[in-house]
């Protein structure tokens, strides 16, 4: 997606505009593909104005969720892949009756027991001192947000916590594992504003890690805004953004 989409994303959308730069704005693994894409892509930088990043990710050596960290420890996504399973959580209305039939209970099941879902949740995102999610929000999550992913995504991941290092994936047939020359970033990002949003619940985007990669990006550049008790999905679905999200967000996209 880094090599790829992104970069024919933002063509997309220049072109179907007529902007000439635009304001990328991702999350997770969205932002992981964003440093890809200019690694891999020179040009690309010139084509953005600005970049905000919610959960920014490129390291994970200091992740702490609790489902990961069981996961991999008892090398369960090693097991499931043996089993002949190629994804882990998705599911896709349609693709077949397991699949619709949770598709169309899920929903009403989270309605009945939304705190309960929330609390499981967490221990995949981060568990927060207090819940800022509005239980009313949880049905409505449950049938649209994105969840799940492929297997290969998941090894991928399991590479990046254990080796501390921003890798290529290790993958049947392709080339053997290398570090992404991060150092790239610095002269292919030198025009472009940078904005995150780092939360202190954050399994996935802890400070130390979020240092490291403000480190690898060009001086100056890049504006840290911190978020006391945010876990990695708060920004999207917590019922106070407009006060701890919003207001940045609308400044830094106003000032570019």
């Amino acid at each position: 997606m880094g090599k790829y989409d992104v970069p024919a994303n933002i063509d997309f959308v220049r072109a179907h505009t007529g902007v000439d730069k635009v304001i990328y704005l991702g999350h997770s693994q969205g932002t992981m593909q964003f440093w890809i894409a200019n690694i891999l892509n020179d040009d690309l930088g010139s084509k953005l104005e600005g970049m905000v990043g919610f959960a920014p990710i490129m390291y994970l050596g200091n992740q702490t969720s609790v489902f990961v960290n069981t996961l991999f420890g008892l090398k369960l996504d090693k097991i499931w892949m043996k089993l002949g399973n190629d994804k882990l959580l998705f599911l896709k209305n349609g693709y077949n009756w397991f699949d619709s039939l949770v598709c169309k209970v899920a929903p009403t099941f989270v309605n009945f027991v939304p705190r309960t879902v929330w609390t499981f949740v967490q221990t995949i995102v981060g568990i927060d001192k207090k819940s800022h999610m509005n239980p009313r929000f949880m049905p409505m999550m449950a049938k649209n947000d994105v969840g799940g992913t492929g297997m290969w995504n998941i090894e991928h991941y399991r590479q990046l916590v254990f080796s501390d290092k921003f890798l290529t994936p290790d993958r049947p047939g392709m080339p053997a594992p290398t570090e992404y020359d991060i150092s790239k970033l610095k002269e292919n990002l030198k025009d472009v504003k940078i904005q995150f949003f780092v939360g202190s619940k954050d399994a996935f985007s802890p400070p130390g890690d979020v240092e490291r990669l403000v480190a690898a990006l060009p001086e100056g550049n890049v504006a840290v805004q911190p978020i006391d008790d945010y876990n990695h999905l708060d920004y999207m679905w917590a019922k106070d953004v407009g006060d701890f999200v919003s207001p940045v967000l609308n400044d830094f996209v106003d000032n570019l």
